[in-house]
């Protein structure tokens, strides 16, 4: 199994392939939308959304434990609403 890696690393030397640019463009707009909901998070409280919300809402994790999500964003709003 560990040979594995280095025989493709291997192969993508000898034999370049050509950039992706439509995957490099897609990196960059999620990267930009992260810092986007980084920003608003820093500075609105109210804000809803978590830049960790994103990066993990296409993960198998987010399928399998979505209640302690679910229940720790609702702590969340009831302290918010609650104490300010």
């Amino acid at each position: 199994m560990g040979r594995s890696t280095f025989t493709k690393l291997s192969s993508l030397l000898t034999v370049p392939t050509a950039p992706d640019h439509g995957g490099m463009m897609g990196v960059g707009v999620g990267i930009a939308f992260t810092i986007f909901l980084s920003c608003m998070r820093a500075r609105y409280v109210w804000w809803p959304f978590h830049p960790a919300g994103y990066c993990m809402s296409t993960t198998s994790l987010a399928y399998m434990a979505w209640m302690p999500f679910f229940i720790a964003w609702l702590a969340k709003v009831c302290i918010i609403r609650a104490a300010g």
